[in-house]
């Protein structure tokens, strides 16, 4: 999943001389979503995702709008993945990027609850 838009990003940033894609790309060429099957390696998605929030705030995806939201949610930054909740026409379809940018440790009995924050009351 990561690899396929991190070449995306890669190629449209090359296309279009535009570092702060080439760098999300390159944020993303090293995320995998095998990183969430155990403790160990929850750990090190969420250091990628610390590095991510670090380059966010020192201003690496300023010049592209779409680069830095896009880095924002990756960074499980919850005000961003709300607004790109305008988008959307169903709560389910916010649940995934929730859970795995904004709640990477959570476990299936926390399910229930994590889908009765307020933000999903407007697709409910």
């Amino acid at each position: 999943m990561f690899n396929s838009a991190a070449t995306f990003l890669d190629t449209c940033g090359k296309l279009t001389q535009d570092n702060a894609m080439k760098q999300l790309s390159q944020v993303l060429s090293k995320l995998n979503m095998d990183m969430l099957n155990d403790d160990s390696t929850t750990e090190d998605f969420i250091t990628a995702q610390k590095k991510v929030q670090k380059m966010c705030r020192s201003g690496t995806f300023q010049s592209s709008e779409e680069a830095q939201n896009v880095a924002l949610i990756i960074a499980g930054d919850v005000e961003a993945i709300k607004s790109a909740a305008a988008n959307l026409e169903n709560w389910f379809e916010l649940v995934p990027p929730y859970l795995f940018f904004a709640q990477p440790r959570a476990t299936l009995p926390q399910l229930r609850d994590i889908v009765k924050v307020s933000y999903f009351d407007r697709f409910i």
